[in-house]
């Protein structure tokens, strides 16, 4: 049996989970209970006293782009070439023990198109905007995104909205999926080691007052698809549901070392 001599042995990989929900659903507070949180912040919705990169800020991002070494021309960034250069960058940099957290997949997604449509690339010979080379850059700059995201050694959590699916007709299927624009959004969850929801389910306490529990989805419904990397030995269920536990790093236990 030949063995090459520039083999390696496998080590417990950084978690690089894709946390998909509804609005008002726990995923950035969720989020936040993992070690040494930092958040990309490109909603603004980071909560008070959070370390973050806001790359919603127009004068933070022109004072990034010139310590990168990006041209800024009439005070103007963008920031789909500002993140890639962040993460080519700065993403090595980061350790075992960390957490990165892309809050969220959804807005920096809006941001490439509202890149692509300020620099359209038109047909000549039609005058019209050749929007097939813009899905095919646009699939290029998410896969490359993706790459780089999985080359940092921190445990990653990347936030996404959600969208319901629908059939031929345009009629809601009752099932759901990360919300992600163009062809990439059918192979997104395989781009990450767990796929996971967050829910709200509704319960009473002792005295009968309703409680909201936050909950992650962590193995697939009828509804909603979802991986789990670790090992479920010592997971508590939400009422032994055998699919959901509280949204909190506490309820993994043993499985986020494990994995």
């Amino acid at each position: 049996m030949y063995i090459p001599s520039s083999i390696v042995t496998s080590k417990r990989p950084a978690l690089r989970v894709l946390l998909q929900g509804s609005p008002g659903t726990g995923k950035t507070y969720s989020a936040l209970t993992f070690p040494f949180p930092l958040i990309v912040d490109f909603d603004h919705k980071c909560p008070v006293g959070v370390p973050s990169l806001p790359f919603w800020d127009k004068d933070w991002c022109v004072a990034e782009a010139k310590r990168l070494g990006l041209p800024v021309i009439q005070n103007v960034v963008h920031k789909k070439e500002l993140f890639q250069k962040w993460l080519e960058v700065e993403g090595p940099k980061f350790r075992s023990g960390q957490t990165l957290i892309f809050d969220s997949w959804t807005s920096l997604q809006d941001e490439v198109l509202r890149y692509f449509n300020d620099t359209k690339t038109w047909i000549k010979e039609k005058g019209e905007w050749d929007t097939r080379k813009m899905w095919a850059d646009f699939l290029n700059y998410t896969v490359y995104i993706v790459v780089l995201i999985k080359q940092i050694p921190a445990d990653i959590i990347v936030i996404c909205h959600e969208q319901i699916e629908r059939n031929e007709k345009g009629d809601p299927t009752g099932t759901y999926r990360a919300l992600s624009p163009g062809s990439f959004g059918d192979r997104m969850a395989g781009s990450f080691t767990d796929y996971w929801r967050t829910v709200i389910k509704e319960t009473k306490d002792a005295a009968g007052k309703p409680v909201s529990n936050y909950l992650w989805q962590i193995t697939p419904t009828p509804q909603c698809g979802a991986i789990f990397s670790g090992s479920k030995q010592n997971l508590k269920y939400f009422q032994d549901d055998g699919r959901h536990i509280l949204a909190n790093y506490a309820s993994l236990n043993n499985a986020a070392t494990t994995v």
